[in-house]
């Protein structure tokens, strides 16, 4: 789980990432709740919030080590 800062919030770029995040959070459980709901759809859901998640990691990671050199 990544953690929000007040600094996270500064970066447009994290805060995108973040909105995107949690809309496809919500969309995974939705489409969880149907009975419906394809497999394949779910699974590439999946992949990109990973993908998402991995890219505010590196983001955050980056902005710490920038901090942290200051």
């Amino acid at each position: 789980m990544l953690v929000h800062t007040q600094t996270d919030s500064q970066n447009p770029r994290i805060e995108a990432l973040r909105r995107k995040h949690e809309h496809l959070s919500s969309e995974l459980e939705n489409e969880r709740k149907k009975l419906s709901s394809s497999d394949l759809y779910i699974t590439r859901l999946k992949k990109e919030k990973l993908q998402i998640k991995e890219e505010m990691s590196g983001l955050l990671h980056y902005q710490d080590q920038k901090s942290v050199a200051s």
